[in-house]
């Protein structure tokens, strides 16, 4: 390859044809195998290029994405890493820069002497829709994170709405009167069944029955998601002492919980008073049903008036809702 300072992209300012040409070829190829089709406008492919370089991508997906990734031939002249990242066992992937050098690469350009001869000016509006894409992509996690925050996001699922109603139904404030998770895996399985049933009985309601059907270990106050996502949204309102096991809403927070989860149900589509009176109720209904079972194992705590407030407190947020 050329040897003169890199300055478009990580590749020459000053390059022959024949590596030009070389290079296209690669990165066309290379381009195919990962997007599996060909090259089509540069703000759509830059778009396309988040199914490799997104940085909430876990792990394990590109992991297999990789594994699926046919090898590839870079030739003899190799490429840099900035354009075309090696992924090991003969697999690479294009780079946003790759992709923003091939489309200077396609533009007329001056030639002296067999030489191809770039421009940084060329690469100038180019640098402006990366530098925009890496800002989406690094932005994604805080911004996720404030949407969560101050419910501007997708509403929540119904189970992570209804573990926190359960938590108020059962008026868990603190930890004299909290859920607990327990080291015993035969105390804490027996937990996590009540929990399944009322959040079972709530979701299916609220957002109807799960056509792939919940897997009621998916619930478990230890691993499940429901408690994880809803602190995530409501951040210090809800308590989790990681010590001594405790699950509560923080009583100061009490009112600010209520109005958000409420909001955040009346946002849901199709949740009309009707459909969420009709879902509470089962929630009730279920976690009175185990009431027994629960104050057995040291976490019942209903007060019947204050359940009754709460429900009155949902509905109106779905009337207010607009």
């Amino acid at each position: 390859m050329s040897t003169l300072a890199t300055d478009l992209f990580g590749m020459p300012l000053v390059m022959d044809g024949q590596d030009v040409a070389h290079a296209q070829g690669v990165l066309g190829r290379a381009w195919e195998m990962q997007a599996d089709r060909p090259t089509g406008e540069f703000g759509a492919d830059l778009q396309a290029l988040a199914d490799w370089f997104d940085p909430k991508l876990r792990g394990q997906t590109l992991r297999d994405k990789l594994v699926e990734l046919p090898p590839l031939d870079p030739g003899v002249m190799r490429l840099p890493a900035m354009i075309l990242l090696p992924c090991g066992d003969g697999r690479y992937l294009v780079t946003p820069e790759g992709r923003a050098w091939l489309e200077c690469s396609r533009a007329p350009h001056a030639e002296s002497g067999g030489q191809v001869i770039f421009s940084t000016a060329e690469a100038a509006p180019l640098e402006r829709q990366l530098l925009a894409t890496y800002r989406a992509w690094t932005r994604h996690r805080i911004e996720d994170v404030v949407e969560k925050r101050t419910g501007a996001g997708a509403p929540m699922l119904p189970t992570a709405a209804g573990i926190v109603l359960m938590l108020l139904v059962n008026r868990s404030l603190d930890a004299e009167t909290a859920i607990r998770r327990v080291r015993d895996p035969m105390t804490q399985a027996k937990i996590d069944d009540v929990v399944a049933d009322v959040l079972e009985s709530f979701a299916d309601v609220l957002g109807g029955a799960s056509k792939r059907g919940r897997s009621r270990e998916h619930f478990s106050l230890w691993s499940g998601y429901p408690l994880t996502e809803a602190r995530r949204r409501l951040a210090g309102g809800l308590v989790l002492d990681a010590n001594e096991g405790f699950v509560y809403v923080e009583r100061a927070s009490e009112g600010q919980v209520i109005d958000f989860v409420a909001r955040d149900i009346a946002r849901r589509r199709g949740a009309d008073e009707a459909t969420v009176d009709a879902a509470f109720a089962a929630l009730v209904d279920a976690y009175r049903r185990r009431l027994e079972d629960l104050s057995g194992l040291g976490s019942g705590f209903e007060r019947v008036g204050r359940t009754d407030a709460l429900r009155e407190r949902l509905l109106q947020a779905v009337r207010d809702h607009p």
